[in-house]
């Protein structure tokens, strides 16, 4: 009877023995599996590299343009002229030149008129003789010349008293604004009884007029231009 519980007892002891050795076996396998099995490693991804964005450059606001002076200011390359009478002196653009025919010689007895009146033409000699002066308003020999009037019996109007004042005289529809002329208070009045601009300086206890004439009646003289007429009055200085 012991013989046999010993067996027993022998058997069992073998069958956990075998037991435990398949289980040991079992678990080696599958760590060795385990350990040939690639673990995929997670590669960070790269952050995309920020992108500059494009920020709108300001625009740059337009400098403020200065407004233009209504004086006459332009200088260019030209003849000079120069009045020692009547102290002013100014320069010519070719082909102007100071019209003997068109100026005064002496001053005129006629309070009504200027005591001196220079007078700037692009005609020839010839063209001017050709020409007849004896004409009431619109005359061919005074297109597109400029003029310079010097009155000395103003007293002490200003140009703006004496431009408005029935001496001047007047057309319907002119403009008077204020401007100056070589750093002097002056008005420049536009389309008035003497053509299309004339400046009213004082100086020295005198009145100056600058002004030209143009007329759509006749043909522009070789030379002439509206551009040159603008120039000699931007050119007058006091002497």
């Amino acid at each position: 009877m012991a013989a046999r519980v010993l067996l027993v007892i022998a058997l069992l002891f073998i069958v956990a023995v075998a037991l435990v050795a398949i289980f040991a076996r079992s678990r080696q396998d599958t760590t060795a599996l385990a350990s040939a099995t690639p673990t995929a490693t997670a590669t960070p991804s790269q952050s995309p590299t920020p992108t500059a964005s494009a920020s709108a450059s300001p625009t740059p606001s337009p400098s403020p343009t200065a407004a233009s002076s209504a004086s006459p200011t332009a200088t260019f390359v030209g003849t000079p002229y120069v009045n020692a009478t009547w102290q002013y002196r100014l320069v010519l653009p070719p082909p102007y030149r100071h019209s003997d025919v068109l100026s005064f010689k002496s001053p005129p007895p006629d309070p009504g008129q200027p005591k001196g009146s220079d007078v700037f033409t692009p005609r020839t000699p010839q063209d001017e003789a050709a020409l007849t002066s004896n004409c009431e308003t619109d005359c061919e020999i005074s297109n597109y010349v400029a003029r310079v009037e010097v009155w000395t019996d103003t007293g002490t109007m200003t140009p703006r008293e004496w431009a408005t004042s029935d001496r001047f005289g007047h057309a319907s529809g002119e403009q008077i604004v204020d401007a100056t002329v070589d750093g002097h208070t002056a008005v420049k009045v536009i389309n008035g009884t003497r053509g299309p601009v004339a400046y009213v300086v004082a100086n020295a206890g005198r009145m100056y007029v600058l002004s030209y004439k143009i007329s759509q009646l006749f043909p522009v003289p070789a030379g002439a231009s509206r551009e040159k007429l603008d120039a000699i009055l931007a050119s007058f200085k006091f002497a």
